[in-house]
This record gives structure tokens, sequence and C-alpha cells, in this order.
């Protein structure tokens, strides 16, 4: 009887608890945001990833929550016509860690407001998130999309920012120049410049 109850016991209670402890030795250890931001190979950037300052064609300076610096862009300087790319280029600077990974926006309004192009994306092509981005770096973000055929002739507003859900990292700091002091909106959107569609 009490052999019986014995192996009754192994198999309710001892069982479970050593398959629950061969389970939990077997999970993937986290190495935290720390190493991991460590470990990251950034060699693989290239010339988007860098940490000296980078020469925007348009340049701004405008801090968002504290931990990205939005430097400027590079914009097409001729007119675009329909069905042409549309490059934007975006200088970031990091002056803090980032908490977590947020996306660029990019929303290329007409100055009538009748027409918006989206050019919402990751940083760097999603290569580089900015949970892992260190104090210090300078970014450049390539974003190229198309000038939509249906887009109407005008001045369009370049205007970018951090967004997670419906979150947006919040402006900061508008810097010194009256470029930069003008560039910010109410809905924490940095303007970079503008482009024309003929």
């Amino acid at each position: 009887m009490a052999e019986s109850q014995a192996r009754r016991w192994i198999v309710v209670v001892a069982v479970p608890v050593l398959a629950y402890g061969i389970g939990i030795g077997a999970l993937p250890r986290p190495s935290g945001v720390v190493a991991e931001q460590r470990a990251f190979d950034r060699s693989t950037l290239g010339s988007a990833l860098s940490t000296t300052p980078t020469t925007p064609g348009l340049p701004l300076e405008l801090t968002l929550g504290g931990a990205v610096v939005i430097r400027g862009a590079d914009l097409p300087a001729a007119a675009l016509s329909r069905g042409a790319r549309l490059p934007v280029k975006l200088h970031l600077g990091v002056v803090s860690a980032v908490d977590g990974d947020w996306q660029l926006f990019l929303h290329i309004d007409a100055q009538d407001g009748g027409f918006r192009i989206h050019g919402d994306h990751w940083p760097l092509r999603g290569q580089y998130k900015s949970g892992l981005w260190q104090p210090g770096e300078y970014l450049v973000d390539t974003w190229e999309g198309t000038v939509p055929l249906d887009a109407p002739a005008g001045v369009y507003d370049v205007w970018t920012g951090l967004y997670r859900g419906d979150d947006r990292l919040h402006v900061t700091s508008t810097g010194t120049s009256a470029q930069s002091q003008k560039a910010a909106d109410a809905d924490h959107r940095v303007k970079v410049g503008t482009i024309t569609i003929e």
C-alpha cells in the first residue's frame, strides 16, 4: 500500500515538477536591452550610421522626446512629375536612449490641404530599430516613394516625426534657428521642407 502511494506521489507531483524544471531550463535567456544594443553589428549599416554629424541640405534642429534630434532633410529641389521617384533623406541624431521601437512617419501634404502622400516606415528599412540606438550616433534614413498619378500640381509640405501606435514622440526642443522654431506643429510633426509637383 505504501509503495503504491509512493508511486502515485511520483506520478502526480514529482513528474510535473521535473517537467516544469526542464522546460524552464530550455527557455532562451533574454539578453537585456543594454546587452542587445552592444551586441548589434552596426557595420552592416554602412553610411547610414555614423558617429560624426552628417550635413543635411535643409538643416534643422528639433528634439523629440528628449532623445532624438531631427537634424534636417534632403529633398528633391526640382519639380517632380506624376509617377516620378520621390526620395526623402532624414538626418537624425541620438541624444539619449530611445524607449522602445518607434516608426518614422512622412506626411507629404499639399499646401491647399487636399492631398497627402504617406511614407510611414521603420527607420533604416527596419535594419536598425530605435530601441537599439546609442547616444552620439547620427543616422541618415532614406525613404523612396513615387509621386501618385492622381497627385494635384502644387507645393507640398514634408512633415515627419516618430510614432508608436497612436502615440508620437513630442517635440521637446526647437533649437535656436528661426527655421527650427517655426518647424513644429501642435500635432508634434516637424516640417523638414517642401517639394513641388508639376
